[in-house]
């Protein structure tokens, strides 16, 4: 039965609001309660907004995925970035993402493994422990190391002992081993290399005295280090001073030493120049001391410069005072010896530079070789010390 206009009309401008139907509950909760806006807060609170990588590489001045590197303490970040990185993340309260780990997790083992990136350090050491055991070893190792670790590379110590004898074994030897590029570290002149044609490989060396390995050489600069001693040693007041070296080490440095004490001598009297002491091959301190002792009385020397960090004991067994005798600096001191007065050569830079060389290599396309390679030089720095405490006035 249909219902009146009027009634209609009533009902809809009448001021009383329409009672809703018997089981009908809806109106009434949508006018007591009603339902938040999916844009609004609840209660008053407003949602804060999680920290993103993001965020953190703004903060940072970093692209993100170093951010993600960062965070997994990855070599491949440079260890002051991945501290900074690391701290700012802190600050900035960043939590890791739980559920995008596991995610990621999940997803690895589907990746094709990626064969690792390496290079060879070359060292004609009969073991690791006596290669190790010189600081100046331990010192080109890491240096080349940590710089290869930052660009994505591992850098293994390889033995000469443990190469193959032959070009196409050595060939596979790289290639088993993923090995893109070798370093040759400080060879000694007196261990034969094997003849392999180096310029089929991309290769450096270190401090090398193998002359006939066509390669670039990163060195430190020994013509500096004996010529700035000199410079110094004059300027304490010491003016008869010689410089005693071992013969093998000359070789090795394709005969730096030499050339830098001429060089250095060359505007002093020649009543003040005094001929260098070359130690013979394979000599060891008890050798050496009756030579060096020989020759100290012969040219009546105030002052002497050796390349061997034991050059203070040496003397002392000699049966000369230190300073008071006779001074005493070292072209490549140790902080772990009692000598405190010549050059302090920088072995760790020498070795980053040598890697830093080799991946340049590594990303070029293959060169042609040069006929007479170029070499880096990397200058010591010298350190007044009490063993020359200068001349008294």
């Amino acid at each position: 039965m249909s219902r009146p206009l009027d009634a209609i009309s009533c009902h809809a401008q009448s001021d009383t609001p329409i009672a809703p139907a018997a089981g009908d509950h809806s109106s009434s909760e949508s006018t007591a309660n009603p339902r938040p806006s999916n844009t609004e807060p609840r209660d008053g609170l407003r949602p804060v907004a999680r920290v993103t990588l993001k965020d953190v590489a703004r903060a940072a001045c970093v692209h993100y995925t170093t951010v993600s590197l960062s965070l997994r303490h990855s070599p491949k970040i440079a260890r002051a970035t991945r501290e900074r990185v690391c701290r700012t993340a802190r600050e900035l309260g960043y939590v890791p993402d739980e559920v995008s780990a596991a995610l990621t997790a999940c997803r690895l083992p589907c990746r094709v493994p990626i064969a690792p990136r390496r290079l060879a350090y070359l060292s004609s050491a009969a073991t690791a422990a006596d290669f190790f055991e010189r600081t100046y070893n331990r010192d080109f190792f890491n240096g080349s190391r940590d710089c290869a670790w930052n660009h994505g590379y591992e850098c293994d110590l390889v033995l000469l002992k443990d190469l193959p004898a032959r070009e196409p074994d050595l060939s596979e030897f790289l290639r088993e081993h993923s090995y893109q590029g070798v370093i040759l570290g400080a060879l000694d002149p007196l261990t034969p290399l094997p003849s392999f044609d180096w310029r089929r490989h991309r290769v450096v060396r270190i401090d090398s005295g193998s002359a006939d390995i066509p390669v670039r050489s990163i060195c430190n600069d020994q013509i500096f280090a004996i010529q700035i001693a000199c410079r110094q040693l004059r300027r304490l007041g010491y003016r008869r001073v010689g410089m005693a070296i071992g013969r093998e080490d000359e070789i090795a440095l394709e005969g730096r030493y030499t050339g830098g004490f001429f060089s250095a001598m060359s505007d002093v009297s020649s009543g003040d120049r005094i001929p260098p002491l070359y130690f013979p091959f394979g000599a060891r301190s008890p050798e050496a001391i009756p030579l060096l002792k020989q020759w100290v009385l012969q040219h009546r020397l105030e002052a002497v410069m050796c390349n061997w960090f034991t050059i203070d004991d040496m003397l002392g067994q000699c049966g000369f005072r230190i300073p008071n005798d006779i001074a005493c600096a070292c072209l490549n001191l140790d902080p772990l010896r009692s000598i405190d007065t010549g050059v302090t050569q920088n072995h760790r830079i020498v070795g980053e530079r040598a890697a830093e060389e080799l991946l340049i290599e590594l990303k070029c396309a293959p060169p042609a070789p040069a006929s007479s390679p170029a070499g880096i030089f990397i200058r010591g720095a010298w350190h007044d010390g009490h063993t020359a405490p200068g001349v008294a006035v």
